[in-house]
């Protein structure tokens, strides 16, 4: 991504426009059939605050769902569902299937980059699309409940062989505490250097385009499952 803040106009919080896309060489496509990429559980994984991060370009899908990023158990889950919004789930003493509000129908452009984040600090969860507030709620009382298990990437993030997402999907981050939102927006379109506090996992593609890449220094290194190829990331 460019060191400069991007200058992309964003509308209304309820359906902001398609943000500008990462300026980045490439990103991994996912053909919806049977892409993904697991990478297995272990301590960095297990966060009882987080913010994911990611860019995705979606391509519509037959499926109601799509599983985008998220873990079994329902860890800081991102499904995409095909009228174009995010349902952001989380494991809490409410059950595992506590989450944000819904945000609205068409707030996510499908054929266009969309910034995506998810935050919770165990008090409240809340989801921004394009640096923007889309939505935000309480997490149920006693905070977030920690599952040991693997990190889904493209899928059913339940573990099943369905709902795979389909489009391309870049510069995506994991840290371990709810990032605000001037965080996000002013580092969304600027490449990380991999060390920087909180970071828990930075996912790039592979320079051989063979799936994607850690660059936290953490041992988060994923198995990609069908053939995701490498495209450019503009629009």
């Amino acid at each position: 991504l460019s060191t400069a803040l991007s200058t992309a106009p964003f509308g209304a919080p309820s359906a902001p426009p398609p943000a500008a896309a990462p300026t980045v060489a490439a990103a991994l496509e996912f053909d919806g059939v049977d892409d993904y990429v697991e990478i297995p559980d272990c301590a960095a994984l297990r966060l009882g605050a987080y913010t994911v991060e990611l860019w995705i370009k979606p391509t519509p899908s037959a499926d109601q769902w799509s599983g985008v990023f998220g873990k079994p158990g329902r860890n800081f889950n991102f499904w995409l569902n095909r009228a174009g919004y995010v349902h952001h789930r989380f494991h809490s003493s409410a059950g595992n299937n506590d989450g944000a509000p819904d945000t609205p129908a068409g707030s996510i452009q499908f054929g266009a980059w969309n910034h995506v984040a998810l935050t919770n600090d165990g008090t409240t969860a809340r989801t921004f699309i394009n640096g923007l507030p889309a939505a935000s709620g309480p997490v149920g009382a006693g905070g977030l409940v920690v599952d040991g298990t693997r990190l889904i990437i493209g899928r059913n993030l339940d573990g099943t062989n369905r709902e795979y997402y389909k489009g391309s999907m870049d510069e995506l981050r994991l840290w371990d505490r709810a990032r605000t939102q001037a965080e996000i927006s002013a580092n969304m379109t600027r490449r990380l250097n991999g060390n920087e506090p909180g970071l828990v996992g930075y996912w790039r593609p592979r320079a051989d385009g063979s799936g994607l890449q850690n660059l936290s220094g953490a041992p988060l290194a994923g198995t990609t499952n069908g053939s995701p190829r490498m495209v450019p990331s503009t629009s």
